[in-house]
């Protein structure tokens, strides 16, 4: 992660803006005063938002992790989208 100061962000606001969507990172803005701030994409946001409104509620949050074990252990089956 990149930190640089608001001054610099101001300097170079379209280059960072573009880095980060094209890298799905994050950039850490500073004030003289110690503030801190982060620049992400919005579609990082979204990703974010999404995951804490699925794990917000714990009979989804249960399921997925039991999807995911079965994922890990190849207790899956797959299917082509036309057979859906």
């Amino acid at each position: 992660m990149v930190a640089v100061t608001v001054r610099e962000a101001k300097e170079n606001l379209e280059d960072l803006v573009r880095s980060v969507v094209e890298d799905a990172g994050q950039i850490i803005l500073t004030t003289n005063d110690g503030d801190q701030a982060i620049i992400i994409s919005y579609a990082e946001f979204r990703s974010m938002r999404e995951t804490e409104f699925l794990l917000s509620d714990p009979r989804t949050a249960v399921q997925m992790y039991k999807a995911l074990e079965e994922l890990k252990h190849g207790k899956v089956i797959t299917k082509e989208l036309a057979e859906l």
